[in-house]
């Protein structure tokens, strides 16, 4: 397996109106520090996400060897996001949280379809333990879809920067992201199986050598004794 990564950039801009002293500009690199200070904590950027909120709380397993299960609502959408982690190219990239915790990186070893209560359910199968997550914290399962590896500020300028015609106080953050696109190698070939072409190829020109050697082997035989028509005849037999 590889990948091939693609690199994002964004600008942002932190500026204030009529700053023009000293203490102005502190308080300016105050907010662009913080905004640092933000952008390089652990934020996991994920792109495109589905998620579904869980219909029951769920049933703490930790520390019972026993693994989990969540249940959403059976919906199409549920049914096509929601699957069979062997069913996909990376398994394990279902993840469950509410207001407290979260758990990721987790695989759908089996699904069923039932109804209670007038309720059309779905109950997701999990590879590990899990906590309790409840619905009143807001509880969602979740299939990540893209996901940013590499993240964070890696350039600041202070100063002044030119908005339209105008130069203001301001402070300029470069921000950069990563995201990694993963292949299967070998890949599926066109379809044509060129190693067969070739073999038949040289299997026709080999033919065609060999017939146009016996034919002269043939022709000199008929002239010459028997002892030689035996050794045409063995050969023949061999090739």
């Amino acid at each position: 397996m590889g990948g091939l990564s693609t690199e994002y950039r964004v600008s942002i801009m932190i500026y204030g109106k009529n700053v023009e002293t000293e203490q102005g500009m502190k308080i300016l690199n105050k907010y662009t520090d913080a905004v640092k200070t933000l952008m390089m904590s652990e934020l996991h950027i994920d792109i495109n996400n589905y998620e579904s909120p869980l219909m029951e709380d769920t049933i703490s397993t930790v520390g019972t060897g026993v693994c989990g299960y969540v249940v959403v609502e059976d919906t199409p959408d549920n049914r096509e996001y929601f699957v069979l982690s062997s069913s996909i190219f990376r398994g394990a990239v279902f993840d469950i949280q509410d207001n407290i915790q979260t758990h990721i990186d987790l695989s759908i070893l089996e699904i069923t379809y039932y109804t209670q209560d007038g309720r059309n359910l779905m109950r997701l199968d999990l590879d590990d333990e899990i906590a309790a997550y409840l619905l009143s914290e807001y509880a969602v399962f979740r299939r990540r879809r893209r996901y940013f590896y590499d993240s964070r500020i890696d350039n600041i300028e202070y100063g002044t920067v030119q908005k339209g015609a105008a130069f203001i106080r301001a402070a300029r953050l470069n921000w950069f992201g990563k995201e990694v696109d993963e292949y299967s190698f070998p890949q599926k070939s066109k379809g044509v199986d060129y190693f067969t072409e070739i073999d038949t190829l040289s299997s026709s020109s080999s033919s065609s050598i060999d017939s146009s050697s016996s034919s002269s082997s043939s022709s000199i035989d008929s002239s010459s004794s028997s002892s030689y028509v035996y050794s045409s005849s063995s050969t023949s037999s061999s090739s």
